[in-house]
């Protein structure tokens, strides 16, 4: 803003020009937030690649995943699904295990270059803990704590929707879908109800990373540990793993995306029949009631007596 736009401003709104400069800021993090939306995560993780992979890295992540049972291209396949919100309701990828499995490692060096906000654990106390994901295009919730306070409000961020939020020291603000990505050593739904348990698992797709690093938990895992890294990893040594399995991450896609859509389409199959059998429910009593209405008629026929409808 040149001085002369600012003594302009000035002159016009006196001292409310600082709200005005933070609605014009906000509708500008919005434009941006939306323009960087509509980018498909891969192409934003391309665009910080340096191409400097190290083999001994990529061997070590391979190792990772298959000592944890992981099909790598699947984990990839779903990174991507959710990242690029492809599915309805199902808006967050979990890495469940124990501490030192590398859960910490994989999320932190896929997102380290993106444009991600955390959440702020104590949900019950804070209730500003979703702010930080205003203008951001991903979410990063590390072992969460979802009560039957705050459950709720985790089901719409969970599932994708948009909402209305908390910010300290201003109005409420909409909270748009972005995409969530948990590490956690229990099931995300431990402090809730089987029914909200059901709900919030029905919005995530979980990896289970079981597996313990050696120097990288508190526990003694000499024996049954897996190999620390043998180096730094980096976002170029998952990068080189994806480019070099993109066809078989591809067909995880599309399998994922097909058995998604066979879901929905059983889901609105049950929901129309279960209208059906609601409306039969309202029906049927009603002709039940014409069918007595009809024989008490005929036996006040045969006695040429046949009360008015009301008496039926």
């Amino acid at each position: 803003m040149t001085e002369e736009e600012f003594r302009v401003m000035w002159i016009t709104l006196g001292n409310g020009y600082k709200e005005k400069i933070r609605n014009i800021l906000q509708h500008q993090n919005q434009l941006r937030r939306q323009v960087n939306n509509t980018r498909p995560i891969m192409m934003q993780l391309n665009d910080a690649c340096t191409h400097n992979h190290k083999i001994e890295n990529v061997e070590w992540i391979y190792n990772l995943f298959a000592a944890n049972d992981i099909d790598i291209s699947e984990f990839f396949a779903w990174f991507t699904i959710i990242g690029d919100k492809k599915l309805q309701k199902i808006n967050n990828l979990v890495l469940k295990g124990p501490t030192g499995t590398g859960k910490t490692l994989t999320l932190a060096t896929l997102l380290h270059k993106l444009n991600t906000g955390t959440i702020t654990r104590g949900a019950d106390t804070n209730q500003f803990h979703l702010q930080n994901l205003l203008s951001r295009n991903f979410g990063l919730f590390e072992e969460p704590r979802i009560s039957v306070a705050t459950v709720d409000e985790y089901k719409l961020l969970l599932e994708g929707s948009q909402f209305e939020i908390n910010v300290k020291n201003s109005d409420m603000e909409q909270l748009h879908r972005i995409p969530i990505l948990i590490s956690t050593n229990r099931d995300i739904d431990y402090w809730v109800p089987p029914a909200d348990g059901q709900a919030l698992q029905s919005r995530c797709k979980t990896f289970e990373l079981s597996k313990e690093i050696k120097g990288m938990s508190d526990r003694a895992v000499l024996q049954t540990g897996l190999d620390p890294p043998p180096g730094h990893i980096s976002l170029d040594d998952f990068l080189y793993i994806y480019r070099e399995r993109k066809e078989e991450i591809d067909k995880h896609v599309r399998r994922a995306k097909r058995g998604a859509d066979a879901m929905e389409s059983e889901e609105n199959e049950e929901a129309h029949n279960s209208n059906w059998d609601t409306r039969a429910d309202l029906i049927l009593p009603f002709k039940q009631d014409s069918i007595n209405c009809t024989i008490q008629q005929r036996r006040y026929i045969e006695i040429d007596a046949i009360p008015n409808s009301e008496s039926c």
